[in-house]
């Protein structure tokens, strides 16, 4: 069999523990409590290994997050795009005045709306969109709730769907979104488009303050667009690096308006 070259890492985690950690193991579904960053601890139902493993160990990604949430204050509004199953929105509604969790893919939506309902959460809205350059419709490739996180381009994770896409500039300029106090971006490579799209936003009276983006250098090309364009246009909108980690096949940056 013909070796995947984009297989996620953290799917080759999760099978490499799976043999010794999860055979014979509880039936799933069951409820995690994840207390890292919250003494009480959050809840998260998972389904199976790799999510399991996704959410006990916050995808890898604990520094990044709990710098996020760190920089949250009460009153602001978080638009975590690419929410995944919950993980940063979750922990950032507790702490702040409104999520806006954008996911496209219906498994991960329903996995969100679980785990709002396990923790009493009320102000997280989810959006069931792609955030994007303009409206439309495209093709999202996943392998669901059990497999990498899903993208706009195939890379190799065994099924499509087609769902809409939207930039933040219009759904803004139509009253349908507020503007975000922060944005938090996790895309699988389009993350180049959805900035694009946002351009008015960054450009008013009210821009953003911080940018948290998980940029994928090798998904990036098969979007017509490289880290350079990205950080181009991040630069040409007003901000700042003030953080930047390299994560297996991802770059982890924080951005500060300058």
């Amino acid at each position: 069999m013909k070796k995947n070259p984009f297989l996620n890492p953290l799917v080759k985690r999760a099978r490499q523990v799976r043999t010794r950690l999860f055979l014979g193991r509880k039936t799933y579904p069951v409820i995690i409590s994840q207390a890292k960053l919250h003494s009480a601890g959050l809840f998260f139902e998972v389904s199976n290994p790799v999510e399991e493993w996704r959410v006990k160990e916050l995808d890898n990604e604990l520094e990044f997050l709990k710098t996020l949430l760190d920089d949250l204050k009460e009153e602001d509004i978080l638009f975590d795009i690419g929410a995944c199953v919950g993980l940063y929105a979750i922990h950032a509604a507790v702490r702040c005045k409104q999520v806006f969790a954008f996911e496209p893919d219906p498994g991960f939506q329903q996995r969100i709306q679980r785990n709002c309902t396990l923790n009493s959460v009320n102000n997280i809205r989810i959006l069931p969109w792609a955030v994007s350059d303009r409206f439309g419709r495209t093709n999202l490739f996943t392998g669901g709730v059990a497999g990498r996180s899903p993208s706009l381009r195939d890379f190799g994770q065994g099924a499509s769907l087609s769902v809409e896409t939207r930039s933040l500039d219009e759904e803004i300029h139509q009253c349908r979104l507020p503007r975000p106090t922060i944005i938090k971006m996790d895309i699988e490579g389009a993350e180049f488009f959805a900035l694009r799209g946002m351009s008015n936003l960054f450009s008013s009276s009210c821009p953003p303050r911080s940018l948290f983006v998980e940029i994928h250098p090798s998904f990036l090309r098969h979007f017509d667009a490289s880290v350079k364009d990205v950080l181009g246009l991040i630069d040409s909108a007003g901000y700042q690096g003030v953080y930047h980690v390299s994560r297996d096949e991802q770059e982890h940056y924080i951005f500060k308006r300058a």
